[in-house]
């Protein structure tokens, strides 16, 4: 079976693996903003690195029919492996991504054959990192550098069934948000495929970066 991480083991750190960040550097230590970003996926804490607002995401969604546009992919599907991924980058500046291969169960926006998606996650995701069995919607951005995986379309992207008729979402103070985590997975289906026609009759627009 063809395995994206062992195809591609190592390269430089791309725009694509910084497309959903935005670091704020005038008041570091630091002059590269590619090393603030860096340092932050590899310990996982934003606050590690020139303060709480040392970075932020670039797109921060308004509404789920935004989302859905920004997005190149939307999925049901169940997390089915785990496993380490690709170490990008060189010296202090590498940092390894979870590899992340989720069975497709239903394409609720985009175009994809069935079978699986391969998801790259950074480590800063809102909520625990991805775990066999996880399963729910995902709003995916195909990456450019290497159209072989996938990300988050932002940290807003991704709600789990919680196996209690609702959902777990993002920790995300939007009021959009929290709405659907009381919402059933059916009814979060039903919503994208809404928000999906909207997109497609030129009604929603996708979300600029800030």
């Amino acid at each position: 079976m063809f395995s994206p991480s062992r195809a591609i083991t190592s390269r430089t750190l791309s725009a694509d693996d910084f497309a959903p960040f935005k670091a704020r550097v005038s008041a570091c230590p630091v002059a590269s903003s590619r090393s603030i970003i860096a340092s932050i996926l590899r310990t996982h804490s934003p606050g590690d690195y020139c303060g709480d607002r040392a970075m932020k995401e670039i797109v921060s969604f308004e509404s789920l029919p935004q989302m859905v546009a920004t997005s190149d992919l939307v999925i049901e599907g169940t997390v089915w492996m785990v496993e380490p991924g690709r170490r990008v980058g060189e010296g202090d500046a590498s940092i390894q991504f979870a590899q992340v291969t989720v069975s497709v169960d239903r394409v609720l926006f985009g175009r994809r054959d069935a079978g699986n998606v391969v998801l790259e996650e950074y480590g800063l995701e809102r909520g625990h990192p991805s775990r066999i069995g996880d399963h729910g919607i995902y709003f995916l951005h195909q990456k450019t550098d290497a159209p072989t995986f996938h990300r988050l379309v932002n940290s807003q992207g991704r709600f789990l069934d919680s196996g209690k008729g609702g959902l777990v979402a993002p920790n995300d103070e939007a009021d959009w948000v929290k709405a659907i985590e009381r919402e059933s997975l059916s009814q979060l289906e039903s919503d994208v495929e809404a928000a999906a026609k909207a997109v497609a009759e030129g009604r929603v627009e996708p979300a600029k970066p800030s």
